[in-house]
């Protein structure tokens, strides 16, 4: 642990986090796979964290879904106790799926010092998290439309409290809202053995009421973001064996809508990532994204590589008979040279995970 002036302590893992993302719960994915995949998911269906991106991709989940994710973020010494992890669930059924969701960001037990008080150190335990509930329905073959209701908080739980600290660490309860759409259409083959789907997808998202540290608004960033996906698939001739290929492809333009006059320039992000899957068993994914700013992970508009894999365990193909299909996927992110804040890195690769487990037959 490291000792941190107060002022630090209370502003920095929010304020922070939404004048440049990736340090707070509310913006910062968690899911191995999509974050291998350069977090261009708003048109990508059959993801268990879709309330994330798009809650409009939700209803092409069937049955029950629940996922763990746990994103690590020991990029130099002091962060070595950060990181995040992600709960999501889904149930479809025959009226629209519902999902829910719990993201946090743990900063870890921090101990707490000033200038003018040496002597006086108290310690805490500083976190963020965002949870909600997401709801998707298909209006016809081709749309889908969702949304989600959500909220943030920051978080100071002290152990140690200085007796020089007078004030309260005090936050108001935000509620937001997301709203997303997903359009999708059969591709260019129309053969036995080979199909593919073209998918659109957009989504307004943190558009709800204010949000207050100690009486201060702080203002929560709102994206507009827009993308598309591509599926080709390869199956086989019998409906009992797996498909041998299906490959993915996928992009995202992702506009900060209500960036600060002083950093108009920080608005554009884009997003990328493609997924290469062998008899539903084994992926392998790479994906990228260019911020417009320069961050660990890359140069100001530079793209930002990812890569990661993933293993599927389909029970019914080995025999058992059940729906249930267990996966495990990983992600691995390279950082950026530049040694911040006149730190290096304990760390040179960045590192999450994911375990989901699907139910695929519908409860009602």
């Amino acid at each position: 642990m490291k000792k941190f002036v107060l002022f630090i302590l209370l502003t920095c893992s929010f304020h922070i986090g939404f004048s440049q993302s990736n340090f707070n719960s509310l913006d910062s994915p968690v899911d191995a796979r999509s974050i291998s995949m350069g977090e261009s998911f708003v048109a990508l269906s059959n993801s268990s964290s879709g309330s994330f991106y798009n809650p409009a991709t939700l209803n092409s989940i069937k049955g029950i879904t629940t996922s763990y994710s746990k994103r690590y973020f020991d990029w130099m010494d002091w962060t070595n106790g950060m990181y995040y992890f992600s709960l999501n669930g889904t149930v479809h059924t025959t009226y629209g799926t519902i999902g829910l969701f719990y993201n946090r960001l743990n900063w870890g037990e921090m101990t707490i010092a000033s200038d003018g008080y040496p002597e006086e150190v108290g310690k805490a335990r500083i976190y963020n998290h965002t949870y909600g509930i997401s709801y998707s329905k298909e209006i016809d073959s081709h749309f889908q439309a969702g949304i989600t209701l959500k909220t943030y908080n920051d978080v100071i739980d002290y152990i140690v409290r200085p007796s020089w600290l007078t004030t309260s660490f005090k936050t108001s309860q935000p509620y937001l809202f997301d709203f997303g759409i997903l359009y999708r259409e059969i591709g260019f083959f129309s053969s036995n053995n080979i199909t593919d789907e073209i998918s659109v997808g957009a989504v307004l998202q943190n558009f709800g009421t204010d949000y207050k540290e100690n009486d201060h608004y702080v203002r929560i960033p709102h994206y507009a973001r827009l993308g598309f996906a591509y599926t080709f698939n390869l199956m086989n001739e019998s409906e009992d064996k797996l498909p041998p290929f299906r490959f993915t492809l996928t992009g995202e333009y992702c506009n900060h809508l209500n960036q600060w006059k002083t950093a108009k320039s920080y608005r554009d992000y884009w997003k990328a990532g493609m997924e290469a899957t062998f008899f539903d068993v084994v992926s392998l994914r790479m994906g990228g994204d260019a911020r417009p700013y320069s961050s660990i992970y890359s140069e100001k508009g530079l793209p930002s590589l990812r890569y990661g894999f993933g293993l599927n365990a389909p029970l019914h193909s080995m025999g058992i008979n059940t729906p249930i299909v267990v996966s495990f996927d990983f992600a691995a992110i390279p950082l950026n040279e530049i040694n911040w804040f006149s730190n290096s890195y304990s760390k040179r690769t960045l590192t999450a995970f994911t375990l989901e487990i699907k139910y695929s037959n519908d409860l009602f």
